[in-house]
């Protein structure tokens, strides 16, 4: 869903307004944000000795990570206009 979410931005503005909808997008971005946060936990399991053996699954993961990181700095939904100051923090958080 993160990465489609650029459809519903015009006009420097997020064009979700019901309340059930930005509810649902706030529950839905910290879930995220929460998911990011494990899985630089579990990079650990990627170095030292095992390092070898997993470099596929590192690879893979890092590859989506950065991603996941580009979109978010190219598309910046943290500046649009109209946004409640706790979709501001979520999006600043992912």
């Amino acid at each position: 869903m993160y990465l489609s979410l650029e459809q519903h931005v015009s006009v420097g503005k997020l064009s979700i307004s019901s309340p059930s909808e930005l509810t649902r997008l706030h529950t839905l971005l910290r879930d995220f944000a929460s998911l990011l946060q494990l899985v630089g936990r579990l990079s650990s399991l990627f170095v030292g000795e095992d390092f070898l053996s997993r470099i596929g699954e590192g690879n893979e993961l890092v590859r989506q990570l950065i991603l996941l990181a580009s979109y978010g700095t190219r598309a910046k939904f943290y500046t649009l206009q109209g946004l409640q100051a706790d979709l501001v923090k979520d999006f600043i958080d992912v």
